[in-house]
């Protein structure tokens, strides 16, 4: 059985969807995961779903901080500064 060779990376391949392909798929509650996802959910061995979940994560880490919502977290953890 012959040696299948990955090349690249799932991490980077994840984030430049995240920075450079239509994610407002995301957002919408019938939306239809990118042809882009797909594709790398194959290369890499990943179910879409688990792709889909690695791309709301990429986003959620490159959105800026919200004081607002930063706050309400604190709030709700019981950490807020009074």
């Amino acid at each position: 059985m012959p040696v299948t060779r990955r090349v690249g990376a799932y991490g980077s391949a994840i984030q430049w969807i995240a920075l450079n392909d239509d994610t407002e798929w995301l957002d919408h509650e019938y939306g239809s995961p990118s042809v882009t996802l797909c594709l790398v959910a194959d290369i890499f061995g990943r179910t879409v779903e688990q792709a889909t979940d690695d791309l709301r994560r990429a986003l959620q880490k490159d959105r800026p901080s919200d004081p607002c919502i930063d706050e309400a977290r604190g709030f709700i953890t019981g950490t807020a500064s009074k």
